[in-house]
């Protein structure tokens, strides 16, 4: 799940709220039978979902085809709410609301629940328990991530979350759009903890990150 982002000069700040229920519409397969993944919405969004869809890792994508613009999905119960991806169903995104770290971030989700129990247990294991806060709304405050493992504030909600916030900030960053998400908030890692370097490694290992990528993104985390 995902919720609004807001981006300003010097200052990200991002809201998120968590829920599992089902959806009232979801699209059916027919709707994408012409190789389009997304359905719904304006134009403009469909071509922002389109080309931000496309940016995301091939892993990533092959296991999240399916992206539905619509405010009919019974998931957002809040306006905060802009963003859901629905076990084996599609991604439901509120109309008005498309950006690039949504259609990041919910693949991300469905990427994590494809992993192995031993591979899911290996990330989960990263991070210590203790550190995550559980369900909620949170603010990313800028310079205060990445932390303990954690790329984002989100990220400290459970080990899901945190999982699709590494992807859509790695994604967001390794094509440049730069911005408190992507890349001004590395100020903050503490480059002596290992634990950034296995998580790297982890992504290289699933196919997250290429062998190029890995190297790119290395320096940032690790001494």
């Amino acid at each position: 799940m995902f919720a609004v982002s807001r981006t300003c000069t010097g200052v990200c700040a991002t809201l998120f709220a968590v829920l599992s229920i089902s959806c009232a519409s979801n699209p059916t397969r027919g709707e994408f039978a012409r190789g389009d993944c997304v359905s719904g919405g304006t134009t403009e969004e469909r071509e922002l979902a389109r080309a931000a869809f496309a940016e995301l890792p091939p892993a990533v994508r092959g296991v999240a085809e399916e992206i539905h613009i619509t405010d009919s999905c019974r998931g957002f119960t809040s306006r905060l709410i802009v963003g859901f991806h629905h076990r084996g169903g599609p991604m439901c995104i509120r109309e008005g609301r498309v950006t690039r770290m949504v259609i990041w971030h919910e693949p991300g989700h469905a990427h994590f629940h494809t992993l192995s129990n031993e591979a899911q247990e290996q990330w989960e294991g990263f991070v210590d328990a203790d550190l995550f806060h559980g369900e909620g709304i949170n603010i990313v405050v800028p310079g205060a991530y990445p932390a303990h493992g954690m790329i984002t504030s989100y990220g400290g909600t459970n080990a899901d979350e945190n999982y699709a916030e590494w992807v859509a900030w790695l994604t967001c960053y390794l094509h440049g759009h730069g911005g408190g998400y992507g890349g001004a908030d590395i100020a903050s890692v503490d480059r002596s903890d290992p634990v950034y370097l296995r998580i790297l490694q982890f992504f290289r290992a699933h196919d997250v990150l290429t062998e190029e990528e890995f190297g790119r993104v290395k320096p940032l985390f690790v001494k």
